[in-house]
């Protein structure tokens, strides 16, 4: 479905990192199966950080391609974490 729609669906990491005064910055990033990308999107900003936040948009599988002015979009077409990691409430 992916590839029909122009997509391009890889074992991908998105996350959200956004700083003390708001700024969110997107990280991709692709990793092969088994390799700890869960744990790096479950990422809690350690003490003395306090004010940064880190938000998951996926953990495992991201579909990407450029919109029409060439910005790259992602989406998680999965809801939640992979099934390795217990969801967080």
């Amino acid at each position: 479905m992916a590839r029909d729609e122009g997509w391009l669906a890889e074992h991908m990491l998105i996350v959200g990192i956004e700083d003390p005064k708001g700024e969110k910055t997107y990280l991709a990033a692709a990793f092969p199966s088994s390799c700890g990308k869960t744990n790096l999107a479950m990422l809690v900003p350690p003490k003395g950080m306090e004010g940064w936040k880190v938000s998951t948009v996926g953990d495992d599988i991201a579909w990407i391609k450029p919109d029409e002015n060439g910005r790259l979009r992602a989406i998680n077409p999965e809801a939640g974490f992979f099934g390795v990691a217990q969801e967080r409430r």
